[in-house]
């Protein structure tokens, strides 16, 4: 274990930089995606009164009033797996949270998906 943790430290001390930045890029196609979708609203820092400092862009408050569903109900969907089982959208979307209105995404990986996971979202009954 203590050579899993050395070799992951190595591997952020030499790319590091490169992988966060990745990772911002994906959170903000993801967010500006989303937020395309009629229904949609992705919070960020000025939407919520915050100084960017304290708002951690690579989470995703996404609103989903709009849908005519609660926060749970696209949960549930967007946990039930790949479209081939009835779901929306793979695994890779981690949701982290979800209540009446929101859903928090922690994780959204292109690679695991084949396409950025956002494209799917569309596919919520009744977002037409």
């Amino acid at each position: 274990m203590l050579a899993s943790i050395d070799q992951a430290r190595q591997l952020m001390m030499q790319h590091g930089s490169a992988f966060l930045g990745r990772a911002l890029q994906l959170a903000a196609d993801t967010r500006a995606r989303l937020a395309a979708i009629p229904g949609v609203r992705v919070a960020d820092a000025h939407s919520l009164g915050l100084a960017p400092g304290l708002f951690d862009p690579l989470r995703l408050l996404v609103g989903v009033r709009g849908l005519g569903m609660t926060g749970h109900q696209v949960d549930a969907l967007l946990r039930a797996g790949p479209p081939a089982t009835g779901g929306i959208t793979h695994p890779a979307v981690a949701v982290e949270g979800a209540d009446e209105d929101n859903l928090i995404i922690a994780h959204c990986d292109p690679k695991l998906t084949g396409s950025p996971s956002s494209t799917r979202v569309t596919a919520i009954p009744g977002n037409s």
